[in-house]
């Protein structure tokens, strides 16, 4: 089964007007299968400038993303694009409302889309191992115009719950810079979570 979903966000950002635009998009996703269940998500997405931008352009943004699970195990893997113009300044396609934490690396590299745009293809393994929960991620950053290769980002994680109400979080990054314009970056998280 799927599920179809249309979107439109009208931004008029007074504060910063270069991230006023218009957006419309599509995304279908959905899952088969009973002991190997095959997930998949499709998005397409299109932008203009809106209100006092003062650049005018129009970008694209699609993504593809494919999983199979098997018992507590699951394979992922995808693709996204962000279009820009190396170029040209202020055509990539802009995510003001966005959590790029949680799709674009978790070393925090691309909080803003970069001038030429930016494709990621990532694969990845999760699951869990009694009551630990774990995830690991590559990522291949790339410009979505003139072909620059930006770098590779190893992501891991582990949690547990315990007592009902608390969670222990262990979290890491590694960004391995291909370009000058981003340096290499680790990160490391340590979380303990308590909810009443």
């Amino acid at each position: 089964m799927g599920n179809l979903t249309g979107y439109w966000y009208d931004i008029d950002n007074e504060d910063v007007a270069v991230l006023s635009n218009t957006t419309w998009g599509l995304r279908i996703d959905g899952s088969v299968g009973d002991n190997t269940k095959i997930g998949y998500t499709l998005e397409y997405a299109s932008q203009q400038d809106n209100a006092d931008n003062p650049v005018t352009y129009d970008a694209d943004y699609w993504r593809i993303d494919l999983s199979a699970g098997f018992g507590g195990t699951t394979i992922y893997t995808g693709f996204e694009s962000l279009s820009g113009d190396d170029s040209k300044p202020g055509q990539a396609f802009r995510t003001p409302l966005a959590t790029l934490h949680a799709f674009d690396g978790w070393a925090d590299k691309f909080l803003l889309t970069p001038q030429a745009g930016l494709e990621d293809a990532f694969v990845g393994a999760k699951g869990k191992i009694g009551a630990w929960s774990w995830n690991l991620l590559y990522h291949h950053f790339s410009a979505q115009s003139g072909g620059e290769g930006f770098g590779s980002e190893i992501d891991a994680q582990l949690s547990y719950k315990f007592a009902d109400k608390f969670s222990l979080l262990f979290k890491a990054a590694s960004f391995d810079s291909n370009s000058p314009s981003y340096g290499d970056t680790t990160k490391l998280w340590v979380q303990l979570t308590a909810g009443f």
